[in-house]
């Protein structure tokens, strides 16, 4: 077995975290705490305290992962990559010579509804180097084989907390995202 391989990440399973979805609770209500504060006309309050509902039930929607897109487990695994290959999939890897051998992190999805994917159960994107790693909270910055150009910039981004997977795995990834 490859020493490169044993750090590789098999399929992990994420669950909707009550973290995230404590805090995204917590926001609105502090919110419309202000509103009470400020010196607004009621219609005014009324508007803003709608608009702040509507969107509260839209991220609870996201962060309970109900929604088409949501990803049920992910895997991390590196890959050789030859820089002289194709732009797009060498994307956010150090510059180096022609002909040059580097590793490359390559994330693999799992989405939690595949039918309301069109039937894809799984996808395979390249884990950018603007991961955020931290004791109770990691994302992943990746790009999928298909985005636009401007993604380089707005990536897509999986996030993770420590409450939503298991410890030991949410250990593993933080330690493979630090010291790629």
């Amino acid at each position: 077995m490859n020493p490169s391989e044993s750090a590789d990440i098999r399929w992990v399973s994420l669950s909707p975290s009550n973290v995230n979805l404590a805090l995204t609770l917590i926001a609105p209500i502090c919110a419309v705490a202000l509103l009470f504060i400020i010196d607004l006309p009621a219609w005014g309050r009324a508007v803003i305290a709608l608009a702040v509902f509507v969107v509260t039930l839209i991220d609870v929607y996201f962060v309970r992962q109900s929604n088409a897109r949501a990803i049920a487990a992910l895997s991390l695994q590196r890959r050789e990559a030859d820089v002289a290959g194709d732009a797009g999939a060498t994307a956010g890897m150090r510059p180096g010579k022609i002909g040059e051998q580097q590793q490359k992190l390559v994330l693999r999805l799992r989405y939690r509804f595949p039918a309301r994917v069109g039937g894809v159960t799984e996808v395979e994107a390249l884990v950018l180097p603007r991961c955020y790693v931290s004791t109770y909270f990691t994302s992943i910055s990746y790009l999928m084989p298909g985005d636009p150009a401007w993604r380089r910039w707005f990536p897509r981004v999986l996030p993770i907390w420590a409450d939503g997977i298991d410890a030991e795995e949410f250990r593993r990834i933080r330690v493979l995202l630090k010291w790629r």
